[in-house]
């Protein structure tokens, strides 16, 4: 089982550390709407993130979506490589940068 953690730095600022996958991604997900019900623009860093599937695609994908009807705005900063190459293979890099 895949480890990750939520880490809250500052008032609207947060660092994902660890995965994001299948196992870890319903977990960050609620931690994460908890954001959103806070109706807080945000910033999340991503670059503790070690391990990254289709999963953590979904996930930052829901979460835009999701943000955006609420009028909030979410911005991922520091993805890594992985990540970034697995979104473009996706088509959805425009997205996540």
């Amino acid at each position: 089982m895949s480890r990750s953690e939520l880490k809250k730095i500052s008032n609207n600022f947060f660092e994902i550390y660890g995965s994001i996958d299948f196992y870890s991604a319903p977990k960050l997900w609620f931690e994460l709407q908890k954001r959103l019900d806070a109706n807080e623009n945000f910033i999340v860093s991503l670059k503790n993130v070690d391990i990254v599937n289709s999963a953590a695609i979904g996930l930052i994908l829901e979460l835009k979506s999701q943000a955006g009807i609420r009028g909030i705005e979410v911005n991922f900063i520091e993805v890594p490589k992985k990540l970034d190459r697995l979104a473009r293979l996706s088509n959805v890099s425009n997205l996540i940068s």
